[in-house]
Formats: C-alpha cells, structure tokens, sequence
C-alpha cells in the first residue's frame, strides 16, 4: 500500500483525521482506485464482556456492556510522548521492507516511521471496567490481491522453502498447541490413589 493513497471511510463519512463515532459499524479502506484493502469491524461485537473474578472466581458469567469506538484527530497522538518507544520500533520495519521490496524502501521511511502518516486512529472506551478482564472482538478484514507465485524477484527454490517453513510452523505450533491441552486434561482428572493391607 505504500505506492497508493488510501480513503477510509465509515459509511459516507470520511474517518481520516476525524472524530467520528464507529462503534455501530465498519471502517472501510480502499485504494484511490478504488480497491478494497481493510475493514475494522466494530458493530460486529457493539458489547464488550467485563468478567469480576471477585464476585464469580470462575469467570464463567461476564456482564455485557456498550463499547464505544471513536476515531480521532492525529496530532494529538502522534506527538504524545507516550509512543515514543512505539515509534523508535517503527523505524525498523523500512528494513524488513528493504530486504522485501527495495523499490518500496525510500515511501517506507517517510510513511510507515511517524504516526502524523496514520490513515486514522480509533479509541475504544470501555465504560465500565474496575479493574477486571475485559473481552471484546472487533472484526478485521484484510484483502489481498494474489499478483502470483512466486513473489516477483524472487527465485522459485526461495519462494518455494519460504512457504514449505511456513508450512511446518503452522503444523508444529498446531501439535505444540494440542499436546498442551490435551496434558492440560490429563492433570484436571483426578488422581486416586489405593492402599492395600496386608494381616
């Protein structure tokens, strides 16, 4: 998306540098020439679950309450200190975006290192909260346009053992994540434990 100027809107709003109240729809990024890119979902989930551990230990029965999300002006975050150490990690994706795409590096270090560059930011209020778990799923979308395999420049034997490592992960994080459980059931059943006596 570097080598493109996005508009985000909600609706017939535009959200870009906007204080405008989301929290019951989708914000829509497309392309100026008009191609889908994202879509931050927040009416697919308007109510956030607060789960009090002290009222219920077994966080088994939430309260729902109203979320609400707002986009908001840029300047006001992006010269917060407060992100400071946010911004000092951005200048290192230019470097990931180098290696990737060399073209693409120079719009990377004048886009992607100040957040004064964001498409939009968006707040999400919890109202109430004291201090416990909250749980709240907004919906994102990304779309993708699938220019070919492999990746241009970039040798097939590269392309092809990039993916066969990406395979792999996936398959080991998969056995890694139910091994996990399934240990995890095993301690939950109780152990019994038998004395024989003999005269």
């Amino acid at each position: 998306m570097l080598n493109h100027k996005t508009k985000n809107t909600f609706g017939n709003l535009n959200v870009t540098d906007a204080e405008v109240d989301v929290s019951s729809g989708t914000i829509a990024t497309s392309t100026d020439d008009a191609e889908k890119v994202f879509e931050a979902g927040f009416g697919t989930k308007e109510t956030y679950n607060l789960y009090n551990y002290t009222a219920d230990p077994t966080e088994s029965q939430p309260s729902p309450y109203n979320a609400v999300t707002r986009t908001t002006k840029i300047a006001g975050y992006a010269h917060n200190p407060i992100f400071g150490i946010h911004t000092a990690l951005l200048r290192l994706v230019p470097l990931v975006i180098a290696h990737m795409r060399p073209t693409l590096y120079q719009n990377a270090k004048e886009h992607i290192t100040t957040m004064t560059r964001a498409d939009y930011f968006y707040i999400i209020s919890y109202l109430t909260y004291s201090g416990y778990r909250v749980e709240h799923d907004p919906t994102y979308t990304a779309y993708i346009e699938m220019l070919g395999f492999p990746p241009e420049g970039l040798p097939n034997w590269q392309a092809y053992l990039f993916a066969s490592i990406c395979v792999v992960a996936i398959v080991i994080v998969a056995v890694v994540f139910a091994a996990k459980r399934r240990s995890q059931k095993i301690s939950e059943i109780p152990q019994t434990t038998s004395t024989i006596e003999t005269p």
